[in-house]
Order: structure tokens, then C-alpha cells, then sequence
């Protein structure tokens, strides 16, 4: 005969068996997902090197190391100027991305600066900060004012897990493209953005409050 319960202690186990098995599933599906993620990166990065490599021309091989390395700098700032400004969307729990994010994240893209400080240290400043210094432009008034702007943005909650473009957004990151096509460069650097910035009518309140002549 059967002992009491022992059906019971069956069915459980099958069950037990049965959610190991598919969080296994899940685990590998995870791992799969990621190692094409990476595939993909990787292809897309070696590409863009490729890219960079033929198209710097220099007149001796020291001039083309600098002229290919000021290349590579120069694109994985921009890059990293746009993965901060949707870091700061999220921060914000903000469910897309502004041209206040994308300023902000300029601004604030100080070679030694993680910790929301401001820098004074020449060397260390950001394009942006240091172009704004030199145009009359008040620093820490235009940072006020920047984050004042991304406070009035409505949060979303929980925090959106994907960010998108607002239409003001992605038109600064339209313009930016057509200035890096204009002045014949290969990809879109800092300074394409900060010139598609001036093109926003709220950046350029902004900046004209702050003291910009």
C-alpha cells in the first residue's frame, strides 16, 4: 500500500524539480542574452576602430597616433556625455530624455570630477563649463538652473527601466549629426551636441539668464 501522504511528497518534489528546471531555463536564456549583447558591442566598437583607423590621414606616424588617439577621445567622451544623460534621466525617474539631461551630463563631464562637484581646476573642467567661462557665463547659475529645469520634469514610479527621446531631444541629437556632417568629421563628438544645444530654445534661455551676451 501506499503510505499516507507519500502522493502528496510526489506531487511537491515533481513541482520542486519542475521550477529548478525552469530557472535553469531562465538563467541560460539570460546568459545567451548577454553574450550576444556583448558579440554585438564588440562587432559594433571594432567597426567604428576600423572606421577611425582608415580615415585618419597624418604626415608622419607620431602625427597620425595623436590625430587617431584625439579621434578615439574625442568619440568616447560624446559617448559617455549621452550614456551619463540617460543615467541622469533614470536618476530623475524620468521616463525620457531632455536636452537638460544632455547639457547637464556636458556640463558636469569633468576629467576628475565624480561626485557632482564643481571643478575649478582648468585642466579638469569640461568643454562645456570651460566654454561658458569664457563667454561671461555664470557657472553655478547655469547649473541651478539646469537641475531646476530636470526637478520640474513629472517622475514616473516605479523608475521606467527604458528611457526615450523626447522630440526635442532627439532633434538636438539630429542637428548634431548634420554639424558633424558640416564640418566633415567621422562621428559626433562634444562639441556637435553643445552646438545643437544653442539651437533648443529652453538651453538657450538658460544660458542667456545666466549671463551669455
Amino acid at each position: 500500500s501506499v503510505a499516507p501522504g507519500a502522493g502528496e511528497r510526489l506531487r511537491e518534489g515533481l513541482e520542486a524539480l519542475a521550477r529548478d528546471i525552469s530557472e535553469e531555463k531562465r538563467n541560460a536564456e539570460v546568459r545567451n542574452l548577454l553574450m550576444h549583447e556583448v558579440d554585438h558591442r564588440a562587432r559594433n566598437l571594432l567597426a567604428i576602430v576600423q572606421s577611425l583607423v582608415r580615415l585618419t590621414r597624418a604626415d608622419d606616424l607620431d602625427d597620425y597616433r595623436s590625430v587617431l588617439a584625439g579621434r578615439i577621445g574625442a568619440l568616447a567622451r560624446a559617448q559617455t556625455s549621452l550614456a551619463a544623460a540617460f543615467q541622469l534621466a533614470k536618476d530623475y525617474a524620468h521616463a525620457q530624455l531632455a536636452p537638460a539631461h544632455i547639457a547637464l551630463s556636458l556640463f558636469n563631464d569633468d576629467t576628475s570630477n565624480s561626485t557632482g562637484v564643481q571643478s575649478t581646476n582648468k585642466d579638469s573642467q569640461s568643454l562645456f563649463k570651460s566654454i561658458c567661462e569664457k563667454t561671461g557665463i555664470d557657472i553655478s547659475s547655469l547649473d541651478s538652473k539646469l537641475r531646476t529645469a530636470l526637478r520640474k520634469i513629472p517622475q514616473q514610479s516605479p523608475a521606467p527601466d527604458d528611457v526615450s527621446l523626447t522630440g526635442a531631444a532627439n532633434k538636438v541629437l539630429k542637428n548634431a549629426q548634420q554639424f558633424k556632417t558640416q564640418q566633415r568629421d567621422s562621428f559626433i563628438a562634444q562639441d556637435h551636441l553643445l552646438l545643437a544645444l544653442l539651437e533648443d530654445s529652453n538651453i538657450a534661455s538658460m544660458l542667456k539668464d545666466a549671463g551669455l551676451a
